[in-house]
């Protein structure tokens, strides 16, 4: 891929998930995944993103930043499944329809990724991905 994928960084809301401890500790994965992230160690930050996800499967960014760690890695397929579960758990992540339009062009789907991006541009009109796709 040209361009590094922005890992999301926000918590995710409290008040619709598990218990308070699996909550830290799908915390401290995603943290743990962002810095193998930076150190550019994919394969790392995926397993990281997908043990979040096993403590805490109702949190959007995690399968945002595991879609984003898969499409580092070429894996499109599945890049696209997180980043569609991502936007399905919370339709305000945009972050996930950004990466849901990066497969679909990465798939040949130009029309569809457009679809996409306008979603984008719907929630956040000044998006400045959006607006350079």
């Amino acid at each position: 891929m040209d361009e590094a994928v922005e890992v999301e960084k926000m918590e995710c809301d409290s008040t619709s998930h598990e218990p308070e401890d699996s909550e830290k500790t799908a915390e401290g994965f995603k943290q743990q995944g962002n810095l193998a992230y930076k150190e550019n160690d994919y394969k790392k930050a995926c397993a990281l993103y997908t043990r979040a996800i096993e403590a805490d499967p109702k949190c959007a960014s995690y399968y945002g930043n595991r879609s984003a760690a898969l499409m580092m890695l070429g894996d499109y397929r599945h890049a696209l499944e997180d980043s569609t579960t991502s936007t399905r758990l919370n339709e305000n992540f945009t972050k996930g329809y950004l990466r849901t339009a990066k497969c679909h062009v990465r798939f040949g789907n130009p029309q569809l990724s457009i679809t996409f991006y306008e979603k984008v541009l719907n929630l956040q009109p000044k998006n400045p991905q959006a607006l350079a796709e």
